[in-house]
């Protein structure tokens, strides 16, 4: 086991050293480990550190902290998505945009918000928390934490090793969707009586789907069109996008379609 251990060591520290972005010596990101351990606690954390602290007490009232948590979520990500989408819209590719290796104040300014990008994806896990403290256990899915682990790791691989290239602009649409998501948890943080009332509740759900979409199309156009990317990872993450995708699908089906349904069989009956 301690060589296994030892050579997956060796080989993070060989990609670090020959493959790593100029522009990637920020914590955490310097080292991708890092993001690893994290992501591994979270997930401890939330399936049994977690449930183990709380098995007998009572769910924390947490609404004033998730009313700001969400406030910084909302101002992070629109802060995000107006920054990442100048930049990369004038500077680089929709099509398909190689690696961008050069040292500018552009370039740098777009690895910063990228940087940024990658620690809300960590700050995300707050949501799972803040479940697990409220004994909401029905919220706490496979999908949910698969999910935003998943983000995390990815993001911060990608960054280490492809920052300034064409999967920025997943992020731009995920920062787009998540200013909505994060406003329609802020409303029912602030009036939970009101929550069931959301009628555009289910088109956030619409949202988060359509996003991965785009996202899939676009990794597909860089698979295409080729411009130096990795053709292997485009694919692993066109498989890791509609394996995601078809997961909240399913989501969706269950608590929107089949829900409906059951009431119209109740109500005809």
């Amino acid at each position: 086991m301690f060589l296994v251990v030892r050579k997956v060591l060796d080989y993070c520290e060989m990609l670090d050293k020959n493959y790593s972005h100029p522009l990637s010596q920020y914590p955490l990101i310097k080292n991708p480990m890092s993001i690893i351990v994290i992501t591994g606690l979270y997930l401890m954390f939330v399936y049994k550190w977690g449930p183990r602290f709380m098995m007998d007490r009572k769910p924390f009232n947490l609404q004033r902290t998730i009313i700001i948590y969400n406030a910084l979520q909302i101002g992070l990500n629109a802060y995000i998505f107006i920054e990442s989408s100048h930049l990369f819209l004038r500077h680089y590719s929709l099509k398909c945009q190689p690696v961008d290796y050069s040292i500018t104040p552009e370039t740098k300014r777009l690895a910063r918000v990228s940087y940024m990008y990658c620690m809300v994806k960590i700050f995300d896990f707050l949501d799972t928390v803040f479940f697990v403290l409220r004994k909401k256990n029905t919220q706490t899915s496979f999908l949910h934490s698969y999910h935003h682990a998943g983000m995390a790791v990815v993001c911060g691989f990608l960054y280490k090793f492809l920052a300034n290239s064409h999967y920025i602009l997943m992020g731009i649409i995920n920062s787009f969707v998540h200013v909505l998501m994060y406003g329609y948890y802020e409303l029912a943080a602030l009036n939970p009586n009101y929550r069931n009332n959301m009628w555009w509740k289910k088109y956030i759900t619409q949202l988060q789907i359509l996003q991965f979409g785009l996202i899939f199309l676009h990794l597909t156009s860089g698979f295409v069109s080729g411009c130096g990317l990795s053709k292997i990872l485009l694919t692993l993450l066109m498989c890791q996008t509609l394996f995601i995708t078809l997961m909240f699908s399913d989501f969706y089906y269950r608590n929107y379609i089949q829900k409906k349904q059951r009431r119209n069989t109740v109500k005809q009956q």
